[in-house]
């Protein structure tokens, strides 16, 4: 099994309704962590699993290649 890694990445942010423009233009998109092993990474994205047994995961995540910011292996 591979070792555990943290991923530091942009997400997206979504607001519905009417907002003031102003308000709007002052969000910024957060910065997320995932934790987790990982099952693939591709120069388009890395899958991550959150929790595994076998050959089953409980959970994953697909994170874009350009969203990533780092990846940094747990001991």
């Amino acid at each position: 099994m591979s070792s555990p890694v943290c991923v530091l990445w942009r997400d997206t942010l979504n607001a519905s309704g009417w907002h003031d423009l102003d308000t709007a233009r002052k969000e910024n998109a957060p910065l997320v962590e995932t934790y987790g092993v990982i099952l693939k990474r591709t120069k388009m994205e890395i899958t991550i699993a959150h929790g595994m047994s076998g050959n089953q995961c409980l959970g994953y995540t697909v994170i874009p290649a350009g969203m990533i910011k780092r990846v940094r292996r747990l001991k």
